[in-house]
């Protein structure tokens, strides 16, 4: 999100900011062998911090709108897809993401509800791609 201070845009109104968002990290990305160190799995999506987390990065969107006038576009959020968390809590943190977002006016788009990233923890090949492009 402190991207959005900054992001240099062209002066051409149909050119949309956009941005992913890994928020609240240590729950969407739980159990994710690509990152080092692996995040402990266990995580429960709602805590003060998660909520607190999402109100800043919502405040900061508000900020980058009144500053430029333009609306950016969520385009990925979401919660990786292993099995030792349960769907219903990562439904609620997509739910979560969707409303927050929505409630400020801007629309957003999930990514791997029910598949997440299976190219880059099950193929080991693609895993490896994942590795060398992260590092580029």
């Amino acid at each position: 999100m402190g991207s959005l201070a900054s992001l240099p845009m062209p002066d051409d109104s149909y050119v949309v900011p956009t941005f992913h968002t890994d928020d609240p990290f240590a729950f969407t990305h739980q159990g994710a062998t690509r990152v080092d160190p692996v995040p402990a799995l266990g995580k429960i999506f709602g805590s003060a911090a998660d909520w607190a987390e999402l109100s800043a990065n919502l405040r900061a969107v508000q900020e980058y709108i009144a500053r430029t006038g333009r609306v950016p576009f969520v385009g990925e959020y979401g919660a990786m897809d292993h099995p030792v968390v349960p769907l219903a809590q990562r439904s609620e943190c997509f739910r979560a993401m969707s409303a927050a977002y929505a409630s400020i006016g801007v629309q957003s788009c999930a990514w791997g509800y029910s598949n997440t990233s299976a190219c880059a923890t099950v193929r080991t090949g693609c895993r490896a791609w994942w590795r060398r492009s992260a590092r580029l």
